[in-house]
């Protein structure tokens, strides 16, 4: 009889959003010391330490970094890779994820002589496009969650979760693919803490054996070393440390494993390097139009988590990306690093306000060192042309050329149709009315060009009110102000003639605390004017080429709240500010400035009998369990762009 391949990954963080930095010297000695002595006796284990960790536990205690160094060289113990800073790769550009993977890499050949085969996808958090990332740093396996992607790909066999697999990147270069579970980390958590016996666990497991079909393997866990024997404080659940030690009772399950007659404990290099068999190494797209970007555990770990929620997500991630841009004609910098060190995820979940402040002082700091290198590239300066306007009752036509759009002066300036004549005679972007749909669920006004605000027990803020109305002819441009109960929304409106587009210009002057939810610049698609077989939409999520997905098979994706407490389901990276929506012959193409404000984008799609109801807002912010630690402040005066084209599909 076969047995069952298990291994265990220990992720070592000290940037742990949770953790001060006079916790630091404290999780040394009670979980990454303990690790260590577990290894030193025997049993093997992974253990993944991001760059900055590596560098900090440098400083506190060298000892641990020379002890570990040498367990690497007996071939005790395996070090798994993560990059030199725990960035969520598919809302960081692609040259910022190749540094952090290069600085990575570098760190854990200087520091501990290693050179890691597996790297696991920083939070679980995957997009096709990063995987190159990997592959260039030269690891030929990752480690992904398997439950999320699972659940949007049914054709996949089940038994395919105990066996390793494929994946390519946008180049075709395959790199190997190792399951996570999140199933299997968290019993692991649970016997740990105390919640679960030791009969009842190794229940389980001799379940999960059975299910693997043949000698397969299964990762008992892949998280957080840190919540064991010391509680990081995220949660005001967190239970007390267990009485009888949780490294001790680690240490009693890796012992009755290695002594079990059904488990062998395992290296994850031992599992890259098994026979192939009919359930393995089958070349799979972990990412579904449904769920562009996988993340690990439950719906509520989605992409807003780091982009648009926390403390002030979109803020940080605003500065970093125009540092970034800063940094673009200096690729020797060595501010590189500080800025991958300041793309942290975990300074955008829990981080305390101390930490907080750290990081905004070392961010307006090295904008002042990116601006002195110097030459900085000029912001592109775009004005309208003259246009022809004409309004009907409480709509306003305007006319340059072969860019044709109607305004709603009633609601706020919202487009109530947008016609590029040279792609199409009909709107490729319109309001659509109520009615306009049979299914009563979407009995609804749809509009396009405008702004919704939820505030939790407040009626809406929207820009849906009369505007107050000035054109300039000359210069191609409408604005409009729209007063709401919360403050003004000044709306602009230009029709650019040497990009044949419409720019939208929002200034929002409110006074709000604690939106659940700020979504604006939202385009809806004339169902008319596409056809729905070859629906698609297309942006970047990391890498260096645009994923493109195709909606032919869905019927919905919904960017309803998932509970009270969690206003988003998923988000797309769109880290070059271009998106794409359209079908075989056209598409629509928005553009924003992640270095101006760094919205991500949030998908509708619905088929509605023959039609489909199709549109994308930008997210200025959500909330969910992070959104906790917010300072108690408005939101403040500022301001978003966004541009309109259409372009013909090649």
């Amino acid at each position: 009889m076969s047995r069952l391949n298990v291994y265990a990954v220990f992720y070592l963080n000290l940037m742990f959003s949770s953790l001060s930095v006079e916790d630091r010297p404290t999780v040394i000695k009670k979980c990454y010391w303990p690790l260590l002595e577990l290894i030193a006796d025997g049993y093997p284990l992974a253990l993944q330490p991001s760059g900055v960790t590596l560098e900090a536990i440098q400083e506190l205690d060298p000892a641990w970094i020379e002890r570990l160094k040498t367990l690497l060289a007996e071939k005790k113990c395996e070090l798994v890779g993560d990059g030199y800073s725990h960035i969520i790769a598919p809302l960081a550009p692609a040259d910022v994820n190749r540094y952090n993977q290069k600085l990575g890499r570098d760190i854990y050949r200087k520091m501990l002589n290693a050179e890691p085969e597996v790297a696991t996808v920083t939070e679980m958090v995957y997009s096709s496009g990063i995987v190159e990332h990997y592959a260039d740093a030269g690891y030929k396996a990752l480690m992904m969650e398997w439950n999320n992607p699972r659940q949007y790909h049914p054709e996949w066999d089940k038994s395919w979760r105990y066996h390793r697999q494929r994946v390519n990147t946008a180049s075709g270069r395959e790199v190997a693919l190792l399951w996570m579970d999140t199933i299997a980390f968290q019993k692991f958590q649970r016997y740990t803490h105390g919640e679960l016996d030791m009969d009842g666990y190794m229940s389980y497991l001799l379940d999960q054996k059975q299910k693997s079909l043949q000698q397969g393997s299964l990762c008992i866990y892949a998280s957080d070393a840190e919540v064991f024997d010391f509680r990081p404080g995220r949660y005001s659940t967190e239970g007390a440390v267990h009485g009888e030690g949780e490294w001790s009772r680690i240490r009693a399950l890796l012992d009755a494993l290695s002594q079990h007659s059904e488990f062998s404990l395992a290296l994850p290099s031992e599992i890259l390097a098994m026979p192939r068999s009919d359930l393995s190494d089958n070349l799979l797209q972990l990412q579904s139009p449904e769920q562009p970007i996988p993340v690990k555990k439950q719906e509520k770990y989605n992409l807003t988590r780091w982009s648009v929620t926390g403390r002030d997500s979109i803020g940080i991630n605003t500065l970093c990306y125009r540092i970034y841009e800063l940094l673009r004609p200096h690729p020797e910098s060595p501010l590189w690093k500080d800025l991958c060190y300041a793309w942290g995820s975990d300074f955008r979940t829990h981080i305390g306000e101390e930490r907080f402040a750290a990081c905004c002082a070392l961010l307006d700091d090295l904008v002042r060192k990116a601006e002195a290198l110097g030459p900085r590239r000029e912001p592109r300066v775009q004005t309208g042309g003259a246009i022809k306007v004409s309004r009907e009752g409480n709509l306003l036509h305007c006319e340059r050329g072969k860019l044709n759009v109607t305004l709603n002066i009633r609601r706020g300036l919202a487009i109530d149709s947008l016609v590029f004549s040279d792609i199409s005679s009909r709107p490729l972007v319109r309001t659509l009315p109520h009615g306009y749909y049979e299914d009563v669920t979407l009995a609804a006004d749809f509009y396009s060009g405008n702004t919704t605000v939820d505030i939790p027990a407040t009626q809406r803020v929207t820009d849906l009110g009369p505007a107050d109305v000035t054109i300039d002819e000359k210069n191609g441009r409408i604005t409009g102000v729209v007063k709401t109960p919360a403050g003004d929304i000044m709306k602009t409106i230009t029709l650019l003639p040497d990009t044949n587009s419409l720019r939208i210009e929002y200034d929002f002057d409110l006074a709000l605390k604690y939106p659940l939810s700020f979504r604006t610049g939202i385009v809806a698609m004339n169902p008319e004017a596409f056809e729905r077989d070859s629906l698609f939409y297309r942006c970047h999520n990391g890498g260096r080429e645009a994923e493109k997905f195709l909606l032919k098979d869905v019927v919905n994706i919904s960017p309803d709240p998932l509970s009270l407490l969690v206003s988003a389901r998923t988000a797309l990276g769109n880290t070059t500010g271009v998106f794409d929506m359209g079908d075989a012959s056209k598409y629509i193409r928005i553009r924003t400035e992640p270095s101006e404000l760094a919205t991500v984008p949030i998908l509708t799609y619905r088929r509605a009998g023959e039609t489909f109801f199709y549109r994308v807002a930008q997210t200025l912010a959500e909330v969910d369990d992070t959104g906790k630690v917010r300072r108690d402040t408005p939101v403040p005066h500022f301001k978003f762009g966004m541009e309109i084209s259409a372009v013909r599909e090649r």
